[in-house]
């Protein structure tokens, strides 16, 4: 059996390319990010691909002495702040270089890159950003430097690769976006969907704690009452119950008819052994929800966020797996680290095999196939797979609602992988 948590975006951590290193050749990896108060930029590049930028003019071709460096970054600087427009709401806008860092990866990893090798494996990190002072409804973006794609599969042996296609992760509004740039479309647009990351989730029926009731028209009981107390109070005497049946019967009829609706009180059905049961439809329903409510908890960004999303939809042990060993893999931003996104969830058969009570807590049982496609971008590409998977889902009542608290993986399978497209950041 499949461990619960590693379902959920295992299709991404498993995707071609997730683990590989940085390509034999001109590289970048561009990250850009809406924060509250600026669009920030992190760029990392290789030294094959700033060479491409600005003719290297340094002793020796492979490697950048320390007192090399400032001049690198002088035209790094150069670089994000002339060659990269931006364009905000319609107004162009200036990069500000922020700062650059010169790294040099372990020596070990050299063997990696046999064609280009030094200066595919020594790179910095750049970092600038265009200050708003509020959320900007599109972001345009170009990008003029393609290097030639030393990866790419050449027709004939003396022919020139062609030009790199150049792709960027954008985040914005706790989604990704997977831009991409080419020497025929350099401008790439980001717009917003005018929602956040709150307003994807979907609402989920409260569960419904009350025990059957019965409503019990106030008037004709108390009615029957009056005329029972009085036929008990006349046995013995004939005549007196003669009289109780001709007049009060007529009279408990015709003000029990005209008075049942007057007030009503309202009891527990107490031959109930507990609430009301779900229909089949209402299962499907709740759990359709709790089950991309449950993704969609990972399109927040920061950590106390996820968490109290993914708390909305999931409960018990479930929660602290699905977290704990999903969390690095899906929001890691250090330098070249990948990072994953559910980009499309499909349910395909939800089945209800049981409903009831757990443990005298109301809850269901559904046994559900779905697929779920994601993508992920890592050292400068993004990368699309899909899976489809069968488990069976255990839903228990909790006092703030519904919650997932048990999952148990039947089947897995890829699905062919479809074409690499940009993300448009909904599910």
């Amino acid at each position: 059996m499949f461990r619960p948590a590693l379902v959920v975006l295992g299709v991404l951590l498993a995707a071609p390319g997730a683990t590989a290193h940085p390509q034999d050749g001109p590289h970048a990896d561009i990250r850009i990010a809406v924060t509250d108060d600026a669009i920030r930029f992190n760029l990392g590049l290789n030294l094959a691909f700033m060479d491409e930028i600005t003719p290297p003019a340094r002793e020796a071709l492979d490697a950048v002495a320390p007192s090399e460096e400032p001049h690198l970054r002088d035209e790094m600087e150069r670089f994000v702040t002339h060659r990269i427009g931006v364009t905000i709401d319609g107004e162009p806008r200036e990069l500000r270089f922020v700062s650059f860092e010169f790294q040099r990866p372990d020596p070990a990893m050299l063997p990696l890159f046999p064609k280009f090798g030094h200066r595919a494996l020594l790179r910095a990190h750049v970092v600038a950003e265009v200050p708003i002072d509020a959320p900007p409804q599109s972001v345009s973006i170009t990008w003029e430097v393609f290097p030639p794609d030393a990866l790419a599969e050449q027709v004939e042996v003396n022919d020139e690769p062609p030009p790199m296609v150049i792709e960027a992760q954008f985040e914005g509004e706790g989604r990704l976006d997977i831009l991409r740039f080419s020497t025929t479309e350099p401008t790439a647009t980001w717009r917003s969907s005018g929602a956040d990351a709150a307003d994807l989730f979907a609402a989920v029926p409260a569960p419904d704690l009350a025990r059957p009731v019965w409503r019990l028209p106030i008037v004709p009981i108390a009615l029957g009452c009056v005329w029972l107390i009085a036929l008990l109070a006349a046995l013995g005497h004939a005549r007196e119950v003669k009289r109780v049946l001709v007049i009060g019967v007529p009279l408990l009829l015709i003000g029990g008819f005209f008075g049942r609706n007057l007030a009503h009180a309202v009891v527990s059905d107490p031959f109930a052994e507990g609430s009301a049961p779900l229909t089949d439809e209402q299962g499907v329903r709740i759990f359709r929800a709790l089950h991309r409510n449950m993704y969609h908890a990972f399109d927040f960004t920061a950590e106390e966020d996820i968490y109290d999303a993914l708390a909305l939809s999931v409960d018990g042990p479930l929660l602290d797996d699905l977290y704990n060993e999903l969390y690095q893999s899906l929001v890691m931003r250090d330098q070249g680290g990948a990072l994953a996104r559910v980009t499309n969830l499909e349910p395909i058969e939800t089945t209800v095999e049981w409903t009831g009570e757990q443990d005298g807590t109301p809850g269901f049982r559904v046994r559900h196939i779905w697929r779920v496609e994601g993508t992920i971008y890592h050292w400068g590409h993004s990368h699309v797979r899909t899976n489809e998977y069968e488990a069976v889902y255990t839903v228990l009542a909790r006092p703030d609602g519904w919650r997932i608290t048990d999952q148990e993986i039947i089947s897995q399978r890829r699905v062919d992988e479809p074409p690499q497209e940009p993300y448009r950041g909904e599910l």
